[in-house]
């Protein structure tokens, strides 16, 4: 029926009568997260079949779908006015690179902000330049290279839920013309980091 799970696992999910429902979700509050998310597929290839094991079969589809709306709920959204585009800045001037994130099942460990390349999914190697707690509201110290030393600051409104993050470049020099990147990472293992880049043009100079 299923090649997701094991015979004693489908035991678990499956055999559970209406009146033990609470026994079904106690089951699955301790499944761990890599069969979460094999459960939540495996529900919406239940959604295009009928259910053939009667009151049993409901309790399995309305407790997938409980968690599917948990987790599709709680996602980490991550709101960007670039997604790749460019950014206009005058040589000598200041730009600020703004970003808004919300969700996360625990919400939004920390907020990063560096140097990538087009196309790219994460900073490059030692380009992380700033990075920020929602938490708190304060930087996380970094290694910054010497040309963006006292150029580069940050900071983070909110909380970890649901917050805006700043990032300013100052003093803008024609080599700051180059893609950047900011990314969120999530407090649980359950979500995935989110990352968006923008292209700095830079004009005069």
């Amino acid at each position: 029926m299923c090649s997701f799970f094991s015979r004693e696992d489908l035991a678990v999910f499956i055999f559970f009568p209406v009146k033990r429902h609470f026994q079904v979700k106690r089951a699955i509050s301790v499944v761990d997260i890599s069969q979460k998310k094999l459960l939540i597929q495996f529900c919406l290839k239940l959604q295009t079949k009928q259910c053939t094991r009667g009151e049993s079969c409901v309790v399995l589809c309305s407790v997938i779908k409980s968690i599917y709306i948990y987790v599709a709920a709680s996602q980490l959204k991550f709101t960007s006015q670039y997604q790749g585009n460019t950014k206009t800045a005058l040589a000598g001037s200041s730009v600020n690179f703004t970003w808004n994130f919300s969700g996360g099942s625990d919400g939004v460990d920390r907020v990063s902000w560096g140097l990538t390349k087009r196309g790219a999914i994460d900073f490059i190697n030692n380009g992380m330049l700033v990075s920020l707690d929602p938490s708190s509201g304060l930087s996380v110290s970094v290694p910054v290279p010497a040309e963006y030393s006292g150029r580069i600051n940050g900071s983070v409104t909110g909380n970890k839920f649901s917050g805006q993050a700043i990032f300013k470049l100052s003093s803008i020099k024609k080599f700051d013309e180059r893609f950047y990147g900011c990314r969120v990472d999530p407090v649980s293992d359950f979500d995935s980091h989110r990352f968006d880049t923008v292209y700095l043009v830079v004009q005069g100079g």
